[in-house]
This record gives structure tokens, sequence and C-alpha cells, in this order.
């Protein structure tokens, strides 16, 4: 069941807004929220300064599992949302983002008191459908360019969340408040490339000299399919046997995250290594040194540890795997059936060069004119990456091609001008078609072109869920008395057999202003349709 929520801003408890999401009233369209951006007073020095912290806004979001939020002042009493992140790990308080929105100091307490010249505020708000509560921390944001224009970095967790946070590790905890460091000064504005921490990864902490201090439940589930049984927790990097130490120590020495994929003992891994720097007191390292066994730098180096997130990819690289192994074979049998086609195509023309009887040979050069008509859907399914569509403008294309080539004296010239969009037809219907604009045409060319030249429009028309072919030939009209069931050959009972039974579509062929009209109507087919 859905729960409405309270933003956290709107101080107090608020009465339950029952069939609808307040969230989704006070939400401020993108262009509304670029003018407001727009608008605030800051250096650009402090804009950039924003920028580095805003890159580094989601990954932080995501390992605390929270919103997170840097506030502006607009004025003396307003403030403007100038970004807000939405956390991958876990189900956001939000449904779309706050992203420009306005509110006043009062509706935000925890930033009032923060503006208010103290560099951190806590407060709690409801959840409006259930009670529940939420609980906000707001920082002051006074580094560099921002000391005389401040803005407030605010985080929001349900309280759920944050007990769970508090039951962590120590020292996973301290590694979270580094990374706080580190964002609200910019320094993790270089993550933008690594991918969102979401619930199936894993996290590993390691020190200066790279021993592993806490391992996330997910991360010792992924190392025990890897075979690491032990705890994990106080072993070196290197006694893994794999290339986590490699990482670290590339990370330490660009000074900047990494993300890789590699294969370990037949699974696919992601891993990413984000290097921590920052600002630890004196008290701080000596606690976590006496009671958590972390081992400091050593004067001169700068980074404290780094923080390993590990991905296992293995059913995604598999499953991509398999479907190229598909692709590629799928591929093979279209190849082999459209040399097949096209052989049996050939022989059909070199019988008909050896016949004497005329008519024989035009029956015989019509039926390899059909025989290649599906042998081109094959080469045009041959080529297919992933998918088996064909366009309707490159089917009729081909046919046309191959068509006049065979059928064709080389003293008449016909001109078939092609109308409309690639319409995209599934395998099974783009082989029904193709059959059926050869008809179509051979049916133009036989009984439409006089002389030694003519004309022959293919139209295409996307109509939605349906799709309508129209041959149409300028040059000739239908007889008053015609009836479609009584004077059809051959070419139209294959078209009427076709359409009726592998389009599942309608039929017509009639006269206009236009000329002769042939036309077929049916419904689209998606990809994975199955008759």
């Amino acid at each position: 069941m859905a729960r409405t929520l309270l933003p956290s801003a709107l101080p107090g408890k608020l009465k339950v807004t029952k069939g609808r999401n307040v969230l989704q009233d006070v939400g401020i369209a993108r262009e509304e929220a670029a003018q407001h951006l727009a608008a605030v007073s800051l250096t650009e020095e402090a804009r950039a300064h924003l920028e580095r912290v805003c890159g580094g806004l989601s990954l932080v979001a995501d390992l605390h599992r929270s919103d997170m939020f840097i506030y502006v002042p607009e004025g003396n009493d307003r403030v403007v949302v100038y970004a807000h992140a939405r956390p991958h790990s876990m189900a956001s308080l939000y449904t779309t983002s706050q992203t420009g929105r306005r509110l006043s100091l009062q509706e935000v307490p925890e930033v009032q008191a923060v503006l208010h010249r103290r560099r951190f505020a806590r407060g709690q708000r409801v959840v409006v459908a259930d009670g529940a509560p939420l609980m906000v921390r707001a920082y002051r944001l006074a580094y560099g360019p921002l000391a005389s224009s401040p803005a407030v970095l605010v985080i929001e967790t349900n309280m759920m969340e944050y007990h769970r946070l508090r039951l962590r590790a120590r020292v996973f905890r301290h590694a979270l408040r580094w990374l706080l460091d580190m964002l609200m000064r910019g320094e993790l504005a270089n993550v933008g490339h690594i991918h969102p921490f979401g619930e199936v990864d894993g996290l590993i902490l390691v020190d200066s000299r790279r021993y592993i201090r806490y391992v996330s439940g997910r991360g010792q589930g992924i190392y025990r399919r890897l075979g690491y049984l032990g705890d994990l927790v106080g072993k070196h990097l290197r006694e893994l046997e794999n290339d986590d130490n490699r990482l670290v120590i590339q990370a330490f020495t660009v000074r900047a995250p990494l993300e890789t994929e590699v294969e370990e003992r037949g699974r696919y891994l992601l891993k990413s290594v984000i290097p921590i720097h920052a600002h630890v007191p004196l008290r701080e390292r000596f606690w976590l040194w006496l009671r958590d066994g972390w081992i400091w730098p050593s004067y001169g180096h700068v980074w404290q540890g780094a923080l390993l997130i590990v991905r296992d990819v293995t059913a995604e690289r598999q499953s991509e795997q398999e479907l190229r192994t598909k692709s590629m074979l799928l591929r093979e049998v279209h190849h082999r059936v459209k040399n097949n086609l096209q052989t049996i195509a050939s022989l059909l023309r070199m019988q008909a060069r050896r016949v004497h009887s005329e008519e024989a040979q035009r029956h015989l050069l019509m039926a390899a004119t059909r025989v290649r008509a599906v042998a081109d859907i094959h080469e045009f399914l041959q080529y297919q990456e992933g998918q088996s569509l064909v366009g309707m403008r490159d089917l009729c294309h081909q046919v046309w091609r191959h068509l006049s080539d065979a059928v064709l004296p080389p003293n008449v010239r016909v001109e078939c001008r092609l109308e409309g969009p690639n319409v995209r037809l599934v395998g099974q219907q783009a082989t029904a078609m193709a059959l059926v604009v050869n008809e179509l045409v051979l049916n133009a060319v036989e009984h439409g072109v006089k002389g030694q030249e003519g004309n022959i429009v293919i139209r295409i028309l996307d109509m939605g869920p349906l799709v309508r072919l129209q041959v149409i030939n300028p040059d000739d009209q239908l007889p008053a008395d015609f009836d479609l069931d009584r004077d059809q050959g051959l070419g139209l009972a294959i078209v009427r057999t076709l359409v009726q039974n592998e389009l599942d579509g309608t039929f017509a062929l009639y006269s206009d202003e236009r000329g002769v009209v042939a036309e077929v109507t049916f419904h689209k087919r998606s990809a994975n349709h199955v008759k």
C-alpha cells in the first residue's frame, strides 16, 4: 500500500491528506526550478564549489541510505533547494526531485538554525500516513568560497534506517563521517563515473596500510561465493589473492576513485575504490587505533584508507553471453537458409533459360522471384542485433530491386517510388509482407505498364496499432464489372491467402483518381508475439 509522506521541511504534524501524494503537489517543473536557481545570489566561486559538492551527493546519499539536500539562502527569509539526491540503496522519501523548491525559513527550522551561526542542527518530522518519524540532520557548508554566502547540507533518514546505521560497526560510522567531510569540502566531485551503490552491493573498508577493518553483510556473502569462508576483518588485502590490493594502491597513486570489472574464480565482479582523506581529530585517531586497530598513515601520506564497493554481476554477464551466443546461432541459421533459397532461385532461373515456352519461362521466373523475396527476409534478419525486426521501406526496396532485375525486359523502364515511414515488422510478418509486395508489384507490372515506360507507387501508412500498405498503379483502371472474388489470378490468390492467414489483415483492390490501388491493412505485432 502506498504511503503519503510529509516533506521533511514542514514543521510539526500536519493532518493526513488521503487520496493523493502531497509531494507531487509541491513538485516544481524543471524550467521553473532552473529560474529559481538562476535567481539565487551566489558568486561564481561559490557556485563552482556547490557543483563540486553536488558531484558526490548521490554516492553519499546511497551510503547513508538517505535523501540529501543542499539549501541556499534566497533573500532574508527564504531558501531554495539547490540540489536533491535520492538514494539508490533504498526507496526514497520523495516521489519526485525537490530541486528548485522554495521554502520559508520557518518551514525548515534545522536550516534556519544552521544559517544562524550554528554548525549543526538536528530535528524530527513524521510520515503522514502512519506517523513514522523521520530524522533530519543539517550541516553548515561554510567552506572556501561559501564562507561569505553559506549553504546548508541536509540529510533526511527514516528512523528505522537511522537506528540501523547506529547499529553498524563503529569504524564504518566513522568512515561515513569522513566521506561526509570530503563531500562538504568538494573533494568527491570526481565520483560521477562510479556506479550507484545499491542494495545488492557489498562494502569493504580498509585502512592506510590496506588492512580490512569492516565488511558489510553483502560483502561477506559475495566473498564467500568466491571461496573466502573465514572472517575477513583484520586480513591484509594481499591475503585475498585477487586484484583488490592492486586496485587500492592504484587509487592511492592516482589520487582518484577507480572502477573496474574483473573475473575472479568464475565470477564477474564490478569493483569501485574510493580513497578517503578527511580531517580527523587526533583524539578520534587515537580511539580508533586503540579500539579497532586502525592503522593511520605515516607522516607525509594523505589517505586514511579506502572504501571498496563490490557488486556481483555474474548473472548479468552470463545472460549477455547467452544472448550473444543465441544471436550468433540465429544469424548462422538465417545465413544458411538465405543461401539455400538463393540457390533454389538460381536453379529456377537457369531452368527458365532452358525452356522454349514463353509462358513456362514466365512462370519459372515468377517462382524464382517469390523464392528470392523470402531469401531477402532472411538476409535482413541475419544482421539484426538481438532483435528480429525488419523495416518495411528497406524490405520493399530490396524486393523491387531483385524483381526489376529478374522480370523486367532490358528495354522497359519502370520507376518505383517509395513513400512513408520505415515501419518495423517482426520476422513472421516480414516474410509474408515480402511475398505480398512481390505479388502486388508483379501484378502492377504485368497489367499496368503500357509500352516501354511505367510508374508504380508503394506507400506505407503508420496508423498506430495498424499498418497499411498501398501499391498504386497510376496508369491503369479496373474494369467497371471487376469482382475480386471472380477475377483473380494466382498472384492475387496468393496475396489474399497471406493477408488473411499470416497477417490477420484485410486486402482490397479498387480504382480511384490515383489509378489502381492494391491495399493491405493489418495489425502490428510485438517482437515477443507468438501466433
